[in-house]
């Protein structure tokens, strides 16, 4: 599961910065979800999954609708 939020910055709260960090399990990534959320400087949060990557194993759900698709 990949997080990605955009945080505003404090020197400019016009400026934004993107930002992501995978991890192992939904479990993990709803905690730190959960933080960012409560964060004044989080403007927006996702939690994600991998579709296809070179990086990181795609999520097995995703991976049962292609092959039903087929």
């Amino acid at each position: 599961m990949i997080v990605v939020w955009t945080k505003k910055l404090l020197s400019n709260p016009t400026d934004y910065i993107d930002h992501w960090a995978f991890f192992d399990n939904h479990k993990e990534a709803k905690k730190h979800y959960d933080y960012l959320i409560g964060l004044d400087t989080t403007w927006t949060a996702s939690i994600c999954s991998v579709i296809e990557s070179t990086d990181y194993k795609q999520n097995i759900n995703i991976e049962r609708s292609r092959k039903n698709a087929n």
